[in-house]
């Protein structure tokens, strides 16, 4: 069985006469009229202008090269081939365990000194209860049998509690106020309350006011119509808190 001559073959000049003429018979004239000027034209080239074709080189950059790491991959990355980092998961899931297992440390020691949020209140008025009392006693024109009582703990955490009778009862549109004043420019407010019918108050205050610098207790009585300042009627006062 004879081979079959290649149109490539003759592009090539890699046939003998007798194939190429086989060829060129069995093709359109017009077919055989183009591959014989192709292979011309290859036949015309010089040997040195024959070079193997030049492969570019291919490099994988990863996603994020030359860019800042951010924070939380800094200590969980590792290097690839040319230098770019890549997150490590395995890291990351260690962070998620050492987490887990602070909260649950933080949960079990918490049990252990039953510091529960009631638990530390019931503590800090357990300290207020055993606090020095200042006595408050009445001014302007408060009612004659009125008169007061505060103990304080001081701190960043401070706690206040003050008890009163005789005071005249709020109602819906007036309130009391507590103030630590230095003098009468000088002041700052602890908090309000109201007064039952009776005439009796409990009331206990968060505060951070440092009683050295502002040792008198004033209480005023206070309506909407004066706004955030000291209304001038004070009801109870202290002659010093510290």
């Amino acid at each position: 069985m004879t081979r079959r001559p290649d149109p490539e073959s003759l592009i090539l000049d890699d046939l003998s006469e007798d194939e190429r003429r086989a060829l060129l018979a069995g093709l359109d004239p017009r077919e055989a009229e183009q591959l014989q000027v192709l292979g011309e034209a290859f036949s015309s080239l010089e040997a040195d202008a024959w070079r193997d074709a030049q492969v570019p080189a291919l490099r994988f950059e990863p996603e994020g090269v030359g860019q800042p790491t951010p924070f939380l991959y800094r200590g969980c990355v590792r290097e690839d081939g040319y230098g770019g980092r890549i997150p490590a998961p395995l890291a990351f899931a260690g962070i998620a365990v050492m987490v887990i297992v602070a909260l649950v440390a933080g949960v079990v020691l918490g049990g252990a000194t039953g510091e529960d949020a009631p638990a530390q209140q019931a503590r800090v008025d357990g300290r207020l209860e055993g606090a020095r009392p200042v006595s408050l006693m009445r001014i302007g024109s408060a009612p004659a049998d009125a008169s007061g009582l505060v103990r304080m703990v001081p701190g960043r955490d401070g706690r206040m509690m003050l008890r009163a009778h005789g005071l005249q009862p709020t109602g819906d549109r007036r309130w009391y106020q507590v103030w630590m004043m230095r003098d009468a420019r000088h002041m700052v407010s602890v908090g309000t309350f109201r007064v039952r019918p009776d005439g009796t108050v409990e009331a206990r205050f968060d505060t951070a006011v440092d009683p050295s610098r502002y040792p008198t207790m004033d209480v005023s009585l206070q309506t909407a119509a004066d706004g955030t300042a000291h209304s001038g009627r004070s009801v109870l006062r202290s002659r010093t808190a510290s």
